[in-house]
């Protein structure tokens, strides 16, 4: 019924592109819609242009994102971020990214709720990647394009100096996710 994705049948799209392995390649695939070696450097090359050197420097920041920033260059990210997704709206029905404001009942929870994990301020960006609950969505394959759209949007960060903060979206705020969606990812900016 699975089929595991080798390292070996992925490495060398991924080292062609200069870009690492992503960590889901260990992940498992339902057969009939197992994402090929091909699915996955497609989803690469969309996103080449915001790629580099970027990926080596791209760093995790757990403390007082969203505090000393500045809002023009934290507006610039939210722009080049959008533009960003924009390239994925009408290629994937099954995922939906969020922007979240600061001044949301789900950004001050998820701040909440995560505030053993990362100190987040309100100058923050907050997105979520949510995955609709349908009979043609494969939880696997949206799992993997959430968190592959949720580097990206951590390489733009780092590009413009910000760190990011990305965690698993366990922590979804009561009535937000189940019956119509699971929020996958949860990336701050800041």
């Amino acid at each position: 019924m699975y089929k595991l994705i080798r390292v070996d049948e992925a490495t060398s799209g991924f080292f062609g592109l200069k870009m690492p392995l992503y960590s889901v390649l260990y992940s498992c695939w339902e057969t009939e819609r197992l994402l090929e070696t091909a699915g996955l450097v497609e989803l690469a090359r969309r996103t080449l242009n915001i790629t580099s050197s970027v990926w080596l420097n791209r760093k995790t920041c757990r403390s007082r994102l969203g505090y000393d920033v500045s809002t023009l260059r934290l507006d610039q990210v939210k722009v080049r971020c959008a533009e960003h997704l924009g390239c994925f709206d009408s290629m994937d029905t099954n995922l939906t990214v969020l922007q979240i404001t600061s001044a949301s009942p789900i950004f001050l929870q998820l701040q909440h709720s995560l505030k053993d994990e990362v100190d987040v301020g309100s100058e923050a960006l907050l997105f979520l990647f949510i995955s609709k609950n349908s009979p043609d969505s494969d939880i696997r394959t949206n799992w993997l394009r959430a968190g592959f759209l949720a580097q990206q949007l951590s390489i733009i960060a780092a590009d413009e100096g910000f760190g990011s903060f990305t965690s698993h979206g366990y922590e979804a705020p009561e009535g937000k996710a189940g019956e119509t969606g699971t929020i996958e990812y949860v990336l701050w900016i800041g």
